[in-house]
């Protein structure tokens, strides 16, 4: 009686290293970044809320706690904070379509549930005083859709070393909003 030898060799061998990914496939290293995060003061937000991101703060305050920025697909032009190529922060006006940061705080809290929905978020003008001497930001949010929970892209912390200190977190949205779209 012979036997065979079953062969080690996979049915599919893995495709070559290369700088693109296979055809249907993204490469997961890619990242779709935002294109500036909302400055309330200068006017409302109207868009699709599509996600939302920790990062740990990098500077003043609450330098090292986690925070969260949500992810909006802006249905109508609002004024952000951009990263310019040289450096620092502008203000710019970004056009329906693009995606644009809120940072979160307990004013935004209701953005938790409105994962899906057409938000329309507008800061009060004055702050609301708090029983223990601070102050913080309201905010009027509409919103038009199914109220569901908000996937929150956890924080995760690199083995590299601490990043340099900037103005305002790095916009580390890491996911797909075309994966979300789908869903709705």
């Amino acid at each position: 009686m012979t036997s065979k030898k079953s062969s080690t060799k996979p049915a599919n061998p893995p495709a070559p290293s290369t700088d693109a990914p296979r055809k249907g496939y993204k490469r997961a290293s890619q990242r779709v970044e935002l294109a500036g995060n909302w400055l309330p003061a200068h006017g409302p937000l109207h868009g699709l809320l599509i996600g939302a991101f920790e990062f740990k703060q990098k500077n003043g305050r609450g330098k090292g706690k986690l925070r969260v920025t949500y992810v909006v697909k802006l249905l109508d032009p609002c004024i952000a904070s951009v990263k310019p190529s040289n450096g620092g922060y502008d203000e710019a006006e970004l056009n329906a379509g693009e995606l644009c940061g809120i940072f979160g705080g307990p004013g935004t809290r209701d953005l938790m549930q409105l994962y899906g929905c057409k938000v329309f978020i507008q800061r009060k003008p004055e702050k609301k005083e708090l029983s223990n001497g601070n102050a913080m930001w309201e905010y009027d949010i509409d919103y038009d859709g199914k109220r569901r929970a908000l996937p929150v892209r956890k924080w995760v912390e690199s083995q590299e070393t601490e990043p340099e200190s900037d103005d305002l977190p790095d916009e580390d949205a890491s996911f797909n909003p075309e994966d979300y779209e789908n869903a709705f």
